[in-house]
């Protein structure tokens, strides 16, 4: 049992490690929209719409979008990206945690005789 729970302490290191690399983060999704600006002249009032990067958020219960800037473009696409990453790695640390917490009894009810 013993190795074990090193084993443990040493993988949830490990991730704890990962989640500090992690950089600035954004609780949202990437939507990538062709849109109208409503300038008449505009190329896109004849129907070459323009690219344009948005972010989904929830606040109060309701979906916010906003858009993101063309030279901040790949720094919001990081951030969405290093959200889910950390979303993964938050579920892999809670259950090698729960491994750590678990009595003994737990562990051979779920057959974990180790």
């Amino acid at each position: 049992m013993y190795k074990d729970r090193k084993k443990l302490k040493a993988k949830a290191r490990k991730i704890r490690s990962q989640m500090r690399k992690l950089d600035q983060l954004i609780k949202g999704s990437i939507i990538f929209r062709r849109m109208t600006c409503g300038k008449p002249n505009c190329k896109c009032a004849r129907g070459e719409l323009h690219d344009c990067v948005c972010i989904t958020y929830k606040e109060g219960g309701k979906t916010k979008t906003i858009y993101v800037d063309k030279s901040k473009q790949a720094e919001a696409l990081m951030m969405c990206a290093n959200y889910k990453r950390m979303k993964v790695l938050l579920k892999d640390l809670t259950l090698v945690n729960l491994e750590l917490v678990k009595s003994e009894r737990s562990r051979r009810k779920d057959g974990n005789k180790k």
